[in-house]
């Protein structure tokens, strides 16, 4: 199967909007149709669209080697592993 990663937004009317095309993935979480966090490798990566270099990602540095999922929330990057859960609170440029 072919992954193309392309990056679409919906209205309430079905009107979709394409937003770009977005890296390959293990995980990701949309922030807002211009920003999103993703996992990678065991890796997560920040990337806002608005930003003058559109193919910029920015690793988000975690003490923990590797994870089971994550989730983003109100500024708050929670970390799942087997053994416990850790939050970070995340400020976005």
């Amino acid at each position: 199967m072919i992954k193309k990663n392309n990056f679409f937004s919906c209205d309430i009317f079905g009107k979709t909007t394409s937003l770009g095309k977005i890296p390959d993935y293990d995980q990701i979480e949309i922030i807002n149709p211009n920003s999103y966090i993703f996992r990678k490798a065991n890796l997560l990566y920040f990337t806002d669209k608005t930003s003058a270099d559109l193919d910029t990602f920015s690793e988000i540095e975690i003490l923990q080697k590797s994870f089971d999922k994550f989730c983003y929330k109100d500024q708050i990057l929670s970390i799942f592993t087997t053994k416990e859960i850790t939050n970070y609170k995340i400020v976005t440029p």
